[in-house]
Formats: structure tokens, sequence, C-alpha cells
């Protein structure tokens, strides 16, 4: 069932219209797709070999360094994970939404993984997937995905704008796509209006533009 607001932008004091038969508005349906093809280009600039002159990680308590940039191979390997529950590598998750999806509309796919055609296979189904109540979720792993696999090629990550002043929540709030406020990527919380005004008085955050 579909959303008459964007599950993604929207909030209390400002609902945003999603497109008809999607869960989500133009923008950020379009930016969904602007994200795996930054997936797609960064990782096919990913590199395993060790930065000269730095450090490569390795296990605690071995003096060798791994000939190797782990933290490259995490993110390449379709089988990797750094733990039991989460931090998949970016091809291991991108893989796993594409089988959730082939399995969910019955459709056969390739044992061989890659990321260009899982990417594909993705945009071929963007319409569909738009619709499904679980899409905030796709949005937002693919978020993290991208700016893992930017800061991994060298590029210059979006800082955040500040942290976020919900009691409990460590999370950090970055702009929302319109610059009307901002949104904690933990929690979700939407500073607008007031809450925009207080935030912005208590740690001096500025939306940009």
């Amino acid at each position: 069932m579909t959303s008459l607001v964007c599950v993604r932008c929207s909030s209390e004091t400002r609902p945003v219209e999603a497109e008809p038969s999607s869960n989500l508005c133009a923008d950020c349906g379009n930016r969904i797709l602007r994200w795996l093809r930054e997936i797609e280009a960064c990782f096919a600039a990913l590199s395993a070999l060790p930065v000269h002159g730095g450090e490569a990680r390795h296990a605690p308590g071995y003096g060798s360094r791994s000939p190797a940039r782990d933290d490259v191979i995490v993110e390449m390997d379709p089988r990797s994970k750094v733990d039991e529950y989460e931090n998949v590598g970016a091809l291991a998750a991108i893989t796993l939404w594409t089988r959730i999806i082939a399995r969910e509309r019955e459709i056969e796919q390739s044992e061989h993984v890659n990321m260009p055609d899982e990417c594909a296979f993705l945009r071929s189904h963007h319409g569909w997937i738009l619709a499904q109540p679980w899409v905030d979720e796709y949005a937002l792993e693919l978020d993290e995905i991208r700016r893992r696999l930017v800061q991994l090629v060298g590029l210059a990550p979006d800082p955040p704008a500040g942290d976020c002043m919900r009691i409990n929540c460590s999370g950090h709030v970055y702009p929302l796509p319109d610059a009307s406020g901002v949104r904690c990527r933990s929690c979700r919380t939407v500073y607008t209006g007031l809450d925009l005004a207080r935030l912005h008085v208590s740690q001096g955050v500025q939306v940009r533009q």
C-alpha cells in the first residue's frame, strides 16, 4: 500500500506529496537512481592495493601488516560481513536487496554476482521498489553504502550539520533535500521551524543550501 506523502522527506509540519503509486516524491525517487549510479562508479574505482605510506588494517596482536586494504576487500566481497548482524559489505548488501526483490517478484537470477548487474537489476525494478513499504529502509542503506564508497575512493563525504538533541540519541543531523531543515540519520527526527532554531542556537547549525 502506498502513502499519500513521501516517507523520506515529509514531516508533520511540512508534508510532501508522494508520486502516484509510490511512497516517495519525485525528488527522493530520482535521488535513489543517482545514488545507484554513484555506488556503481565508486565501486568500479575501488582498489585493494594499500595506499603508499598508509597503514593497512590488521588484527590486534599481529606485527605484520596486511598486504591489501582490508576495508576495501570487505566492500568488494559478495559474501562479506564485518560482524554477525550488520555492516555488510557494499556488494553483499546490494546483492541482498536484489535477492529479496527477485524472490518477491518470482524472478530467477544468475549466481554470478557483480555490481553493474546488481545495480542494473535495481534500476529495472525502480518503480516497483518505490511502492514497497520498506523503500525508506532501502534508500537509507543505499545512502550509507554510497557514503562509505565515496570515502574509500577519496572523495569528500557530506559532513553532518550538527548533533541530534533527542535524549538517548547520539546521531548526527543532515540537511533535508529541500534545505527546509535537518533530519537525524539515526532516530529520523526532523528539525524545522522553532525546533531548527533551537538546534541552531544550541549548536550553531546552519542548513546548507
